[in-house]
């Protein structure tokens, strides 16, 4: 059989033409999968620094840092009163930390890329928050059912933060346990 009786054959029967017809439609798009996947995985990754530089701003920014700073203080002073000046600090850091959480949610924030840059200045959050809110007269009433993603968050930058450390310490302890 020659290639021109191949040809008569594909398009004389409609069964063989179809087929024909399929199979190059599916190579097209595999050669357009091909090529427009990678182009797609630059574009989502710089759609996540995008938003990574974002968020950086909005957590360095002077008011979430004097914020956060002032919660650390207070729990530092180690008072076992609920500080009526702090709620608004403790709403203004939470409603932030919410709002990454909703960034991460819909996929513009890479949570673990976050979790790498901000888990060792978001860590100590977890336990002032929770410390200032089981005060005597706390005006905290369910914040965190409120506010439920951004408690998640600081959470998991606590576990983050401690995991890293964890890894860290094995490793020094492997190092100096082989150099002896």
């Amino acid at each position: 059989m020659n290639i021109s009786d191949l040809i008569n054959q594909t398009l004389t029967k409609p069964e063989i033409l179809w087929s024909a017809v399929s199979a190059l439609a599916s190579i097209v798009v595999m050669l357009i999968v091909i090529v427009e996947v990678p182009k797609l995985r630059r574009e989502v990754a710089t759609y996540k620094v995008q938003g990574l530089e974002y968020i950086r701003e909005l957590l360095l920014s002077s008011e979430f840092v004097n914020a956060r700073r002032f919660i650390l203080d207070e729990l530092k002073d180690g008072s076992q009163e609920y500080p009526d000046h702090i709620h608004d600090k403790i709403l203004l850091v939470m409603w932030r930390l919410e709002y990454v959480s909703k960034l991460i949610k819909i996929g513009y924030l890479d949570k673990d890329l976050f979790a790498f840059i901000f888990s060792d200045d978001l860590v100590m959050l977890d336990v002032a928050i929770r410390n200032i809110e089981h005060r005597t007269n706390s005006k905290m009433i369910n914040l965190e059912e409120q506010l439920h993603g951004g408690y998640d968050l600081i959470k998991f930058m606590a576990a983050k933060s401690w995991e890293s450390q964890r890894k860290f310490g094995h490793r020094i302890f492997r190092r100096k346990k082989r150099n002896k």
